[in-house]
């Protein structure tokens, strides 16, 4: 089974060689942290850098967390990882679950008010020490405002070098739509799962981008032994390039001719 898996890998090493990836890597991994969770400091954080990753960090700018604990996040852009944009209050349809008073939901903004979101997101990136090209992440995987659900993707691509959806599933980097990339969820997953797409990552020369919201408590969440588990994985195969959102997005965008 080992010569087997071996094989592959070399395989996909050798088409992968014209690719976006550096030099014997074999897919791209992507650890993005949603919504700026006090679990994502105490223990996502913690984790990366005990083992030497990067990851990227997808702010909720009006979060409490952020207001009270700055320093703890402008530390991880001194650090390295990638601060990114969320909106300002992260605004939903009405059709995720109602957790948003009507007022505040998708349904209720127009594109100034959504640009007002985008531009305060931007300003907490910059005082926080963030740096561009930007990042984006879609609240919800929404990418629209209005009961008429206009896009507002034009404004986010103005603002940021590109977005991370929901859609399930890893990206091809011949394809993959850098203003709607794909995404895994992997709250509740068991770790032989988690190894179970990175591998399936790997053979396929695909660019895995993981969601996580809450590492160990908070919501939406991923168990802490589990978070660990999945990095020391990532490290033990070193042909996976692990990079910030932004950084593979950029290496994406080169090899489209973009």
């Amino acid at each position: 089974m080992r010569l087997f898996l071996g094989a592959l890998l070399m395989a996909a090493a050798a088409l992968n060689a014209a690719g976006p990836w550096p030099a014997g890597k074999t897919c791209a991994v992507s650890l993005t942290y949603d919504d700026a969770l006090e679990s994502q400091i105490m223990n996502a954080a913690l984790d990366l850098d005990q083992r030497g990753l990067k990851g990227t960090f997808f702010l909720t700018g009006g979060s409490r967390s952020i207001s009270e604990t700055p320093k703890a996040w402008a530390a991880l852009a001194a650090h390295g990882h990638e601060l990114a944009a969320h909106t300002m209050t992260h605004p939903c349809g009405g059709s995720s679950g109602g957790f948003k008073a009507p007022e505040d939901r998708l349904e209720a903004y127009d594109l100034k008010r959504m640009a007002g979101e985008l531009d305060g997101s931007l300003q907490v990136l910059r005082r926080l020490g963030a740096t561009p090209p930007f990042s984006f992440a879609y609240p919800c995987g929404q990418d629209w405002v209005g009961e008429d659900q206009t896009s507002y993707v034009p404004l986010v691509k103005e603002r940021f070098a590109a977005a991370r959806g929901v859609m399930n599933g890893a990206s091809d980097p011949k394809t993959v739509d850098l203003y709607n990339t794909g995404t895994y969820n992997p709250a509740g997953k068991s770790v032989a799962m988690l190894k179970v797409v990175v591998d399936d990552a790997r053979h396929s020369g695909t660019w895995l981008i993981f969601m996580f919201h809450g590492v160990g408590g908070d919501y939406i969440t991923t168990d802490a032994d589990a978070h660990a588990a999945l990095l020391d994985y990532l490290k033990a195969n070193p042909d996976v390039w692990v990079a910030p959102f932004g950084q593979v997005a950029a290496a994406v965008r080169k090899f489209q001719g973009d």
